[in-house]
């Protein structure tokens, strides 16, 4: 039978066992106690765009962008094929309608230029009027078209030389584009089919320093284009006056 001494031992050490848990308990205390604090995200977090190049192995491309730049590009392709066509349906019917008229035919990228030159073409006497020999060949071209949604824009261009003043120049060539316009006009072009304007000397064909050269810049250019065109026409044909101007002889 144990004494008390030796009881009192026994005791405190059970007691000690009871209240102090083995190690093997404390490390699963702790991972649970870790378990149930929240999450940090810090490590989990994207890379900003500036070290993506530091971890991302591939090529980085906006394939929204790309896919826009692409869509555009091939529409415009396709708008380019589209007025192509239509320059070739009109090209030969229009050089037939030119024949014997002394005016001249050129393609560009996407209109087709007529040029009815002043000399022979507009009176002498009265200088804003057309002669009556070029009326038949511009009505043949103004009714050179058909009754459908591609039926041609006209944009008629007036010029002059250099010679004289400005604001009589202008003048002038608004007046020459006028009278080519009026043809159009009663051959069944609407406004928004047709849009006249006198730029003077602005956009000159030849140099101003000798005769050749000034009959060639007294012109009238019609430019026939398809329907949706006009606005971009009018744009590019839009120049402010000339600063300065070379007078030569007081008629344009």
């Amino acid at each position: 039978m144990l004494n008390n001494a030796t009881l009192a031992i026994v005791l405190t050490l059970l007691c000690g066992c009871a209240q102090s848990p083995s190690k093997h308990s404390q490390t699963e205390e702790l991972q649970a106690a870790e378990l149930a604090k929240p999450h940090s995200t810090t490590h989990l977090r994207a890379p900003t765009s500036a070290g993506i190049s530091n971890w991302w192995p591939f090529t980085m491309t906006n394939t929204s962008s790309l896919h826009t730049a692409q869509s555009s590009l091939a529409l415009q392709s396709e708008q380019d094929n589209l007025t192509q066509a239509w320059l070739d349906h009109y090209e030969a019917p229009l050089r037939t309608a030119l024949e014997g008229s002394g005016f001249t035919l050129e393609r560009r990228e996407d209109v087709l230029m007529v040029s009815i030159p002043v000399t022979d073409s507009f009176n002498p006497e009265r200088p804003q009027m057309l002669m009556p020999a070029k009326l038949a060949a511009l009505s043949r071209i103004a009714k050179l078209r058909v009754a459908d949604a591609q039926a041609p824009v006209a944009l008629i261009l007036g010029h002059s030389d250099s010679s004289g003043k400005i604001e009589f120049n202008r003048h002038l060539s608004q007046q020459r584009a006028q009278a080519v316009a009026g043809i159009f006009t009663l051959s069944g072009y609407k406004r928004d089919r047709l849009r006249i304007k006198g730029v003077g000397s602005d956009m000159p064909r030849a140099a101003n320093d000798s005769p050749e050269g000034r009959a060639l810049n007294r012109r009238v250019n019609v430019l026939l284009a398809p329907p949706e065109t006009l606005l971009a026409l009018l744009n590019r044909y839009s120049k402010p006056a000339a600063d300065a101007q070379i007078t030569i002889k007081p008629a344009g």
